[in-house]
């Protein structure tokens, strides 16, 4: 052999070397426990709502109906805010079924609408003071029970 050159076994004893660390490596690090991802904080409310109202939150329905209606980080839309107060209100909200009422009442078209007057009675059977006012203002003729 000549200086300076390796013989075909050093590759070989090197090569075997790399590959028995590399799977060494490889297998501690599979060995280690499996750490959860943190859960990626947002800032967006509507997103935090939104997955609330994903696991039935009545609650999380009506603050989005109530966003939807005020135009409160989303645009301005009655209807939608009306669709989820109907949503929270069938689950048994009763602010939300005292909203939903007043709605109704209000985009009625120029009369009142039965469904209102129903969904302001059962916020009343449930002790709502709000349902109450609102029921009270559309039999004496005020137009807007919700007081706007």
């Amino acid at each position: 052999m000549r200086s300076g050159t390796t013989s075909p076994m050093t590759h070989t004893t090197k090569n075997v070397s790399i590959c028995c660390l590399v799977i060494s490596l490889s297998l501690a690090v599979l060995s280690l426990p499996a750490q959860e991802a943190e859960p990626v904080a947002t800032d967006d409310p509507m997103v935090e709502l939104l997955k609330r109202v994903e696991n039935g939150d009545a609650e999380a329905q009506f603050e989005i109906g109530q966003k939807y209606l005020k135009g409160d980080g989303v645009d301005q839309n009655p209807r939608e805010g009306s669709e989820r107060f109907r949503k929270a209100a069938e689950q048994g909200h009763v602010k939300a079924m005292s909203r939903l009422g007043s709605l109704q009442v209000i985009l009625g078209d120029g009369s009142v609408l039965p469904e209102g007057i129903e969904w302001l009675e059962k916020a009343i059977e449930k002790g709502d003071a709000d349902a109450m006012i609102a029921l009270s203002k559309v039999y004496f003729g005020d137009r807007n029970p919700a007081g706007k």
